[in-house]
């Protein structure tokens, strides 16, 4: 990540911030194709929710992208480690959920509170378990995932289907 653009993000997460108390420290670090950006703070709390990871993230790339229109790096916010904690669950929960209840029992699973990003390492871990299909399905702002039985594993319909919340287990 070039200098005049890491430093661009970081001054825009700092004002975007500052007025709740925030004093925030940075942590960089380069993951495959993209940035993971860090924030914690040496004083105040600061949200952790998905939704404002995901607000901030995304009031950020818009600024950025309009005074870098040519800058193709890739980045994501994380707050006190929140996004990389749901990430270590979703790498843990998911291959039992599929292998428990998808491929034994031949159920649908209909996953709910993803983020697209969070479908993304989804359908990235499911696309190596052989028997299962996936599906992103539903409005933009409702979007669930199916992870379905294939027609040789199970019922495929999702009358029977469970829905879960990852994170509410």
């Amino acid at each position: 990540m070039n200098q005049d653009y890491q430093n661009f993000l970081l001054e825009v997460i700092r004002n975007l911030i500052k007025p709740m108390g925030i004093d925030p420290e940075f942590f960089i670090e380069k993951e495959s194709d993209q940035y993971r950006v860090t924030i914690n703070s040496k004083t105040g709390i600061i949200p952790t929710e998905p939704s404002f990871i995901f607000s901030l993230q995304h009031l950020v790339r818009v600024l950025a992208h309009h005074t870098f229109p040519e800058e193709k790096e890739h980045f994501l916010l994380d707050i006190a480690g929140a996004k990389k904690g749901r990430e270590q669950k979703i790498n843990e929960r998911i291959p039992v959920l599929a292998q428990d209840i998808v491929l034994k029992q031949g159920v649908t699973v209909i996953l709910v509170g993803l983020s697209g990003y969070e479908r993304k390492i989804v359908h990235g871990i499911l696309s190596e378990i052989e028997g299962l299909e996936t599906s992103s399905v539903g409005p933009q702002d409702n979007r669930k995932l199916l992870v379905m039985p294939n027609s040789q594993i199970g019922n495929y319909g999702i009358e029977n289907a469970k829905v879960v919340d990852l994170f509410s287990l």
